[in-house]
């Protein structure tokens, strides 16, 4: 036996024959308004929200009705919003009020105003089923009514495109018919990266005209051709920048779990992780991302662009373009979700709900570098200080790299080798990275160093282009090193005062104050324009944060002795 299963869709009510009934109110304002001589005979297009003052909804959606009245004009082109209360008890002073509270200026009404009599043609089920409040209808200049029209805050599409149709019906045409259009779409974008603009070309003719989607949708506003099996809509951007930004230890450790079957990438981490190109996540592409890093390459070789797109970038069905047909996208058979990514930066493409990006932990993990003097120059250790479980890691420290000699790396250290580190000439940084060849997390002994290496100077230390990070069991974390003698007496002060005001704050350093960088708590280097600073002795810096906004921030200092502290201190507001 077969079953049938029948679908009610409620769609906006077109009606032809009735047409919408003429009134003249008298708004808050005490501005008359007649519906057909001020505004349709006139070629302009009314659209009514019929609400109520104490209305939950009603107050919820008002300040993004005030946003589509801006979008199509604020009354200035042919195109005007006016709210008519529903209730015999809401007074013109009332609606005002709301409209005030609400920072509506479009004309409203309550039933002193005429309001309650404009709107009850429409409750009474001539135009279609009246389901409450709010309730959108719009009136085109001959008459005819689109009625119960959904509006969304996040969706205003069949409301933009209820009013691109009623603008190509003249005031003396009949409508309905050619005149309307029912192919209105639009597409989101839901990753963390935007992309310039929204296209929609013929693939296989360069010929025929690119059409490009304002805010990402179509409501009418130009005609495709009859024929448009070819054209496909795809995201643009510029292919500028660099390579390295935002490509990390973290995208390869990501990359890693994905092949160990530990965690699944979404389609658009898929995407950004095949750097080789190879239509596969593998071994290879973590090796490229390494070497990118490293500094060994100053691109990715196999891809000619910073950015890709893929169409269902949260889908995790692997199956990745970055197109979708036109028709597919009008008929609703194809995602209209479109994700851009960096290639290499896996976790930036890491999609949370509403198209979030995954945030990274707000957290900081101190290292030490101690060093010693010896008989031929100086001995550096690097030591870890991290109690948690570490997957993977990854600093940079830009220094006078030719004096380095005698590097050793810990071997209690799985697959660390001479492979994770490089003395970068070009860029004179030493930089390292590891990550954890199960996917699993690893605890450092504290007292047993990371690397040790010899120096024939004393090396003054600060951050190179690579971010200094960390990745934990469920955090991703900005690494602060502290430099530090062992033949001193006692670390040399480095200290954060917060004065009297709170825009202001002074360091103080025993051994002088060669340089101070601030940096925000996900260890982001704030820009020095946000922040003034006054020197005002060898050992004192006043610096203003007033541009700051709320929040722990780090002041990290290079000393005249050579060592690298670091305080934190709070802008309260």
């Amino acid at each position: 036996m077969r079953q049938f299963t029948f679908f009610l869709f409620l769609l906006p009510f077109i009606c032809s024959a009735a047409k919408a009934p003429d009134f003249t109110i008298t708004d808050y304002n005490n501005k008359t308004h007649t519906l057909y001589s001020d505004y349709l005979k006139k070629e302009k297009v009314v659209v009514l929200k019929l609400f109520f003052v104490a209305c939950p909804p009603c107050n919820a959606i008002a300040p993004y009705v005030q946003q589509a009245y801006t979008r199509w004009g604020a009354g200035n082109g042919r195109v005007q919003f006016i709210e008519l209360s529903t209730q015999n008890y809401d007074l013109n002073n009332a609606v005002k009020g709301y409209a005030q509270k609400h920072g509506i200026t479009f004309p409203g009404a309550g039933v002193d105003g005429g309001g309650f009599a404009a709107v009850a043609p429409y409750k009474s089920g001539t135009f279609g089923p009246f389901y409450g409040t709010p309730t959108f209808l719009v009136i085109a200049p001959n008459g005819e009514v689109e009625f119960n029209i959904d509006f969304e805050r996040d969706d205003q599409v069949k409301l933009d495109s209820a009013i691109a149709r009623a603008l190509r019906v003249s005031s003396g045409g009949t409508g309905g018919g050619p005149t309307r259009c029912v192919d209105s779409f639009g597409v989101k974008i839901i990753s963390h990266l935007q992309p310039d603009k929204m296209i929609v070309k013929d693939i296989f003719n360069g010929n025929n005209p690119i059409f490009e989607l304002a805010d990402n949708k179509y409501n009418c506003e130009y005609f495709f051709p009859a024929i448009r099996d070819n054209y496909y809509v795809t995201p643009f951007k510029s292919q500028t920048g660099d390579p390295l930004e935002y490509v990390t230890t973290a995208d390869i450790v990501l990359i890693q779990k994905h092949i160990l079957g530990i965690a699944q990438l979404n389609n658009l981490q898929l995407l950004v992780a095949d750097v080789n190109k190879t239509y596969s996540v593998t071994a290879s592409d973590m090796a490229e991302i390494r070497k990118l890093i490293l500094g060994i390459n100053s691109r990715f070789k196999a891809v000619s662009d910073l950015y890709g797109f893929a169409n269902n970038p949260a889908g995790k069905n692997g199956i990745i373009s970055d197109k979708v047909k036109l028709n597919d996208l009008i008929k609703g058979t194809a995602s209209n979700e479109f994700g851009v990514g960096k290639y290499g930066d896996v976790n930036g493409a890491a999609i949370k709900f509403q198209g979030e990006q995954q945030e990274r932990s707000i957290c900081l993990e101190e290292w030490i570098i101690k060093s010693e003097k010896t008989s031929n120059g100086y001995l550096y250790h690097i030591i870890p200080n991290t109690n948690a479980s570490v997957v993977g890691f990854q600093f940079s420290l830009a220094c006078d790299i030719s004096s380095i000699t005698d590097v050793i790396l810990n071997q209690s250290l799985s697959n660390f080798n001479n492979n994770n580190y490089k003395l970068n000439g070009q860029r004179n940084e030493f930089i390292c990275l590891w990550s954890s060849p199960d996917g699993l997390g690893v605890k450092f002994d504290l007292n047993d160093p990371l690397i040790t290496f010899s120096s024939s100077q004393n090396l003054n230390f600060k951050q190179g282009k690579v971010p200094n990070e960390i990745v934990l069991e469920n955090d991703i974390c900005g690494i602060f090193f502290n430099h530090i003698y062992n033949s001193e007496p006692g670390a040399p002060r480095f200290r954060v005062n917060q004065t009297a005001t709170q825009y202001e704050i002074d360091v103080e350093a025993s051994s002088g104050i060669v340089a101070l960088k601030f940096f925000d708590q996900s260890g982001i280097h704030v820009s020095d324009a946000k922040i003034k600073m006054e020197k005002i002795n060898e050992q004192n810096i006043k610096a203003n944060i007033s541009k700051l906004n709320p929040g722990l921030y780090f002041v990290q200092g290079q000393l005249a002795d050579g060592s690298i502290k670091t305080e934190r201190f709070f802008k309260i507001d």
